[in-house]
Formats: structure tokens, sequence, C-alpha cells
């Protein structure tokens, strides 16, 4: 008996001794630099599987206070860097202003969400303390502060303006005369800017106007009509590029012809027009008759 009591004693003193250490452990590991509230919360749960000793359970429990610390900092953290950026936030090269600046707003918001989802599993932390009272409200102002008073007055903004000027863009004639009296095609970029930023805007669950959204399917008529006039502006320059004053002389009537034609892009089409494909033949047509002309006078 005398043996066996020694021997229980002692591992009784063992238990004990583990013990410290492992609390020791939790200690240092919650007291220092934690990684992230998200990651410290999921370790913690996971030991809630664990049957473990009254004693270290209760450690475990009291270290979610730690991590609503390391949370508070973490929302210090993203509410200083929305202020420093939000003027100016980094945005991926393919992304339109707009909506990069809605979406950058979006992973902050997607960064600070994802520990509270996790404390509401445990409301108490949340509600049965001053510290963690003060934390719930400011992951609400910062959500706030990123939702209705960033992403929501950006959207509202966009939408007012660009549905007006996206017709101003559409009601400009399809071509332009350049430095040196050149013909250019006449697709304002800003068209182009609205019409990506409509893209990014629906695929993220906004309501985008109708103006807009009939434009955006339009695309892809656009830029074959883009693509038509710039062959036809290639094509009529190879045709006239080369001539020289004399020769020019000789065709003079044929190239006031050929740039009646052309005209008709300055003049009566814009891209509400539906016959543009049919103006790109037509002038296609005339060029070649141009060639065929300038090919029997100048041999």
């Amino acid at each position: 008996m005398q043996d066996w009591n020694a021997t229980f004693n002692n591992f009784l003193s063992a238990v004990e001794s583990i013990e410290e250490e492992t609390i020791t452990l939790i200690d240092n590991t919650f007291s220092g630099q934690l990684n992230s509230a998200a990651g410290a919360f999921d370790l913690l749960d996971n030991f809630n599987d664990v049957d473990t000793r009254p004693k270290i359970r209760d450690q475990f429990e009291h270290k979610y206070a730690d991590v609503l610390v390391q949370y508070r900092t973490e929302l210090v953290k993203m509410d200083n860097l929305f202020e420093e950026s939000k003027d100016g936030p980094p945005i991926p090269k393919n992304m339109p202003p707009n909506s990069g600046s809605i979406a950058w707003a979006r992973s902050i918001i997607t960064r600070v969400k994802t520990p509270i989802d996790k404390f509401k599993t445990r409301p108490t932390i949340l509600t049965n303390s001053q510290n963690g009272r003060e934390v719930a409200k400011m992951y609400v102002d910062l959500a706030k502060k990123l939702t209705e008073d960033y992403e929501g007055a950006r959207f509202t903004t966009w939408t007012k303006q660009k549905s007006p000027e996206a017709i101003t863009y559409l009601k400009k004639s399809i071509l332009e005369k350049g430095p040196g009296d050149v013909y250019k095609v006449n697709f304002d970029p800003n068209l182009r800017v609205i019409i990506r930023e409509a893209k990014f805007l629906d695929r993220i669950g906004k309501e985008i106007p109708h103006t807009i959204v009939n434009i955006a399917l339009q695309e892809k008529d656009y830029m074959m009509h883009i693509d038509g006039l710039n062959k036809l502006l290639r094509s009529y320059n190879s045709a006239l590029g080369d001539l020289r004053a004399v020769e020019k002389k000789l065709l003079f009537k044929d190239i006031t012809k050929l740039n009646v034609k052309m005209n008709k892009g300055l003049e009566n089409h814009n891209w509400f027009s539906l016959s543009i494909s049919e103006y790109i033949e037509e002038c296609n047509k005339e060029i070649e008759q141009f060639k065929d002309t300038k090919s029997r006078v100048l041999q």
C-alpha cells in the first residue's frame, strides 16, 4: 500500500506538472502576436472536440478574450487602411476604376467579417464584456462605412453619371478627321470603360441601369463595326496614299466622289445607326471602283 500510495502521488504530481506546463504553453502561444483572429479562433475551437483536463479546458476558454483583442487590432488596422487608400485604392490592371474600388472595399469587409461570423457562434464573447461590445460596434461601424457610405455612394454616382455619358458617346459620328485631315474611327474609349464596368458590377450583384445593359449587350456589334471601319480606312489610305500631286489632279473627280461616300461616316452615321455594315460595304465598293479607275488612268 505504501508503494502504491507513493506511486499514485507521483502520478498526481506529474499530472499537475503537465497541466502547468500545458497552461504555460497556451499562455505563451496566445500572449504573443497572433497571426489572425480567425486562425486563433479555429485553433481554440479545435480543442472543443478534445477530451482534456478541466483546468486546461478552462484556460482555453479564457483565451477567447485574447483572440478578441487580436480582432480589435485587425479592425483598427483595416479601418486605417481604408481611410488611407479610399481615394486611390490599389486596383488590378484588368479592372475598371469604379468596380475595382468596390471590389477593394469588399475585400476588406470579407477580411473583417470572417472572424465576426466565428464569434457569433459564441455570442457571449461579444455580449458579456465591455471589450466584446466595443469590438462588435467597431465591426458594425466599419461595415457600414465600407458598404453604405463607400460602395453605395460610388455605385449611385456611377449610375447617375454614366447613363447620360454613354448616350452622348453613342451619338458621336462613327468617323472623325484627325490631324492632316485623316479619317479615324470615332469610338470613345470611355464607352469601353463603361461596358467593362457594367460587366464587373453585374458579376458582384449590382443592378445595372437598363440603358447601360442594352449598350453592353451590343458590345460585340460595336467591336465588329470598329474592326470593319479600321479595315475600310486601311484600304482607303492604301488606295490614295501613294498618289503624287499630279495624279491627284488627274483623279480629282474620282477622289471627290469617293470622299463624298466616306463623309457619310462623318455626317450621317452614329453608333445608334442600324446601317453601319451597309455603309462599310458601300465604301469598300467605291474604293474598289476607284482602284480600278486609278489603275486604268495611271497605266
